[in-house]
């Protein structure tokens, strides 16, 4: 018998065993260093959170393997006997147990988060424990897929397979930076390459592209846009073209850098560090739209340009690492902020310069909707005939414009919040809302509670009404329900039971 078939592995099969376990051991560390790196933008109070949290996970994830290796010896012994149904029903247990742990501690990271995390490590400075808090929902829910990925990976390896769950790691980590690098930009500073390392390579997908000749510089990315829209305004001009310029700026988003060409100014004002930089970036935005408006003049172009000046949403007004202050205040008098259902969230400033037609100094109390943007910017440009591929659901507010009617009498608004956006507090995360006239009724989805306000007497909108109109709470919750319907509109369903949550009007 030769020295190899005595042993139980040939050093091949070692090989091609081991690798996959040394590189799925550095995939479950890099998944914590990709959260960190990724986040580093943020700010230190958020990369503190999510050390705080990554140090609890990394406990569970030591469990979860204890328990997965412990139950895949049992499976393993009984594959040596070739009992197959005792293998299945240790596979079957090893599943439920580290399955039931995983799901146990995920009811108790959900219910008693802040709890938790203060028996753990204290009085942590708010910012901090406001991150971690936010970072330990988002991880908690993935408990449950780690026990069973552990289990699963316990398994493949009893049976010399570990090329199997380095995979999923692969693709887990994969998933986490993409998931990660969804929403703003990764930096607005120059100083940064707005989110680029100093040989070129872009630090998540929110790297800003296109803006390597600022590199190192200290221009903010609000001036560099500026600088290159007035670029492209120059060769319009230069061959004497139409002018259309669509200026979306990355302020005012999250991270909050300072505009170091304002902070002082702020500071001296009184004003909190994280205040000072949000108002800096609302500065920085004023002066890149008097720029623009400064190129028009210059350009002899100011008396035949249409300026249509917007938000996209509310303030920031939910989160402790961005804002100081007491939560959800932000944008007093409005109630609430982004991702509220709230005129706080939903409520947007709009300015319109047109010369010769909108008169100065006017001012329109009347509502309307992003899609209406549409047939009003063709109307504008005097655009009658033309076909679309889908329906178009905005109405031109040029009457409002011109003070020649109110296309908004009348007509109802509709806001759909089926989905969880990542942040709490009032008015944000599964409810729906319509408004009709002065009345604006709101629907949250989980409880069947129905609010309804006046806005032209309560822009606050800290006087629920519903109980003293019950029939216009019945008629809007009708309009609503059937509009939901009729645009086949997402709802949430119940963890509980799966049923989808009633309708507006399926509940009195």
């Amino acid at each position: 018998m030769t020295e190899e078939k005595k042993m139980l592995f040939s050093q091949d099969a070692l090989k091609k065993l081991l690798w996959p376990l040394i590189i799925e051991q550095f995939l479950a560390i890099a998944m914590g260093m990709a959260d960190t790196v990724m986040a580093a933008s943020c700010g230190e109070a958020v990369v503190s959170g999510i050390s705080l949290v990554d140090s609890i996970c990394v406990l569970l994830i030591g469990l979860f393997t204890a328990m997965a290796s412990g139950g895949a010896v049992v499976a393993a012994q009984y594959m040596g006997h070739g009992d197959k149904e005792m293998v299945g029903r240790a596979s079957n247990q090893l599943f439920l147990a580290v399955g039931g742990v995983a799901l146990l501690f995920m009811m108790i990271a959900l219910i008693w988060n802040r709890g938790l995390l203060a028996l753990l490590y204290g009085n942590v400075e708010a910012d901090v424990m406001n991150a971690a808090r936010i970072y330990f929902y988002i991880v908690a829910v993935s408990f449950p897929f780690l026990g069973i990925y552990n289990g699963g990976a316990a398994l493949f390896r009893a049976v010399g397979d570990s090329k199997v769950s380095m995979k999923v790691s692969l693709v887990a980590n994969l998933v986490n930076i993409a998931g990660n690098a969804a929403g703003g930009l990764a930096s607005y500073l120059g100083e940064e390459n707005y989110g680029h390392t100093k040989d070129g390579k872009a630090v998540s997908l929110m790297s800003v592209p296109g803006l390597e000749k600022y590199w190192g510089t200290e221009t903010f990315v609000t001036e560099a846009l500026t600088l290159e829209a007035i670029k492209a305004l120059d060769k319009a001009k230069k061959y004497n073209q139409p002018l259309y310029l669509y200026m979306a700026q990355y302020a005012i988003h999250i991270p909050l850098n300072k505009d170091k060409r304002f902070y002082d100014k702020y500071k001296k004002k009184g004003m909190t560090d994280h205040e000072a930089a949000y108002a800096t970036l609302i500065e920085g935005m004023d002066k890149s739209l008097g720029d623009l408006m400064d190129w028009l003049e210059k350009n002899g172009e100011a008396d035949n340009t249409i300026i249509i000046f917007m938000s996209d949403n509310g303030g920031l007004a939910s989160e402790s690492g961005w804002r100081d202050g007491k939560l959800h205040t932000q944008n007093y008098p409005l109630n609430s902020g982004k991702g509220s259902t709230y005129e706080g969230g939903i409520r947007e400033p709009l300015i319109v310069s047109w010369p010769g037609v909108v008169a100065p100094d006017s001012k329109c109390d009347k509502y309307l909707l992003i899609e209406d943007f549409y047939p009003t910017i063709l109307e504008m440009a005097g655009i009658k005939k033309y076909k679309t591929v889908q329906p178009i659901d905005g109405i031109s507010f040029v009457p409002l414009l011109k003070q020649t009617g109110n296309p908004s009498k009348g007509r109802s608004l509709f806001w759909n919040m089926p989905n969880n956006w990542g942040n709490d507090g009032p008015g944000i995360n599964f409810n729906c809302a319509v408004r009709n006239g002065d009345w604006k009724l709101i629907y949250y989805y989980g409880t069947g509670k129905k609010e309804l306000f006046n806005i032209s007497d309560d822009i606050g909108e800290s006087n629920d009404l519903s109980a003293q109109h019950p029939d216009i709470v019945k008629k809007l919750s009708k309009e609503l329900g059937s509009y939901l319907r009729k645009v086949d509109a997402q709802r949430p369903a119940f963890n509980a039971t799966g049923k989808p949550c009633p309708w507006p009007d399926e509940v009195k």
